[in-house]
């Protein structure tokens, strides 16, 4: 039985693979998978061989990776092949994840594989790049002058979108905003703060000084309407960002230019991405039609079309070419699918999955109502696991229904208060977390920033002498004083509702 069930699970990653080819080499060995969360389980980790070229069967090779979670139930069904989106993500470290117990439940229904598509994770090549980019800070973002450099940017989705989607998408979180009291109160017309923010910029960009806290360069970032755009526009791809928008909506209206400095000086310099995600993109391209459609709709819309930054502009310059109008003819198909959307996903709306549903005559269609991209769409109600695993056992399902995602809680406006740099000072130093890690606090300029581990940098704000927020996020933390007012430790918290987690200041 274990050897039918490996050459039926080898079958479908070879055939999601591409087509038949000679010789596909198959190794497999026993491993501890060990979650970011939890206990370790046994599991089973394996490559397969295929050709880099499915036209070219005995030509190049390339090797895909991927963790098998065996059955748990007493009579399995066929496997289940989780294939992780981005594109560019490891379905192998997204099973590490939050996602983990999903699974672990899943496994009662049938082997659980987790893959790792070409390009990602630990299968191999990596099409990872050494190069670094950066963006001038002189003049405010534009699409001309930093088409050939943003070609490192993360890309923003599978295709090119529509900026009617984004607003869309901002429209529903601020009626949402003005249904929070809390939030209302300072910020009445999230739509109104957006377009005047966007007309002050369009005719009179911004300068702020900021400090790298990495190398200590200090460097005149000036800021245009297309930065406020694009940070705005990534600040809504997720739950946290969105929960974080009114406050930073508000406090961008009010004047406080360092917090739109922050969210998009980090765009114009860093290092560029695999380009397995870049080359998806620039492959699956969009008609002529379509992004006529993209620049009619810009003008019209807060956010314009900064979402799609960097592409198309990118694609000349990597050299993957549009596959062309026939690769993105509708898929026809008449096997059962379960499509799931959030009615807060600014990066695949639900309006998408029901375009899609017209050409899956057995598709099922389950809308989360309040759920951003990512997690969310699996995480933010058990019966969402549970009509996945209702799914696969073939129970019955609506053609489309709708269920609630736990409620969001914005970040209601906040004010940071002016600490003089020497109180700031105190604080930089190095915090040793309960349960492993070390987060460092470093001062760059006037501002202090968090380094967990090897991480990226985050920038804290003050609301007080010692409360201090995420710029960008839900997340805040307060230092503790001791006796003689000496800096002892921190306490941080993702939101009101998490743990704490507590450091001791060790440096």
């Amino acid at each position: 039985m274990r050897s039918l069930k490996w050459k039926t699970a080898a079958a479908l990653i070879f055939a999601l693979a591409g087509r038949a080819a000679a010789s596909p080499t198959l190794t497999i060995r026993p491993e501890k998978f060990r979650p970011s969360e939890g206990a370790p389980v046994d599991a089973e980790f394996g490559e397969l061989s295929v050709p880099a070229n499915h036209s070219r069967p005995d030509g190049p090779r390339i090797t895909l990776a991927f963790v098998r979670f065996p059955a748990t139930g007493r009579h399995p069904g066929a496997p289940i092949v989780y294939l992780a989106g981005g594109p560019g993500v490891s379905g192998i470290e997204a099973a590490r994840g939050p996602r983990f117990p999903m699974f672990q439940a899943l496994r009662e229904l049938g082997d659980v594989v987790a893959l790792d598509q070409r390009g990602t994770g630990k299968s191999r090549p990596k099409l990872s790049c050494s190069e670094s980019y950066q963006i001038p800070f002189d003049r405010p973002l534009d699409r001309v002058s930093g088409a050939a450099a943003l070609a490192g940017i993360e890309p923003l989705d599978h295709t090119e979108k529509l900026p009617s989607d984004l607003q869309a998408l901002l429209v529903e979180v601020a009626r949402r905003v003005r249904e929070d009291a809390a939030v209302r109160a300072a910020l009445p017309d999230l739509e109104d703060a957006v377009r005047r923010i966007d007309d002050r910029l369009e005719h009179e960009p911004v300068r702020v000084a900021l400090t790298d806290p990495r190398n200590a360069r200090s460097a005149e970032v000036v800021l245009g309407k297309l930065d406020f755009q694009f940070a705005l526009s990534e600040m809504i791809a997720d739950e946290r960002g969105i929960a974080a928008v009114p406050d930073f909506v508000a406090r961008v209206a009010r004047g406080d230019w360092t917090a739109l400095a922050l969210a998009a000086a980090p765009w114009r310099i860093g290092h560029v991405p695999s380009l397995m995600s870049i080359a998806m993109d620039c492959a699956s391209g969009a008609d002529d039609a379509w992004r006529a459609r993209i620049r009619e709709e810009a003008p019209r819309t807060l956010l314009g079309d900064a979402i799609n930054l960097p592409f198309p502009e990118v694609c000349p310059a990597v050299g993957v070419r549009d596959l062309g109008p026939a690769y993105r003819l509708p898929v026809k198909s008449d096997v059962p699918a379960l499509l799931i959307a959030g009615t807060l996903d600014g990066r695949t709306p639900v309006s998408n999955a029901r375009e899609v549903m017209k050409n899956l005559p057995n598709a099922r269609l389950l809308v989360i109502d309040g759920a951003a991209h990512s997690d969310p769409l699996f995480l933010s109600n058990p019966a969402i696991v549970e009509s996945i695993r209702g799914f696969f056992a073939g129970e019955e399902q609506p053609r489309e229904r709708t269920i609630p995602a736990e409620p969001l809680r914005f970040v209601a406006p906040r004010h940071v208060a002016d600490v003089a740099p020497e109180r700031l000072s105190r604080y930089v130093g190095e915090y040793k977390i309960e349960g492993g890690g070390v987060r460092r606090v470093v001062r760059a300029g006037p501002l202090l920033f968090t380094i967990r581990d090897s991480g990226s940098p985050l920038a804290i704000r003050p609301a007080s002498e010692t409360e201090f927020f995420y710029e960008g996020q839900s997340a805040h933390l307060r230092f503790e004083i001791g006796d003689g007012g000496k800096v002892t430790g921190m306490v941080m918290f993702q939101n009101d509702r998490a743990a704490a987690e507590k450091a001791k200041k060790v440096k």
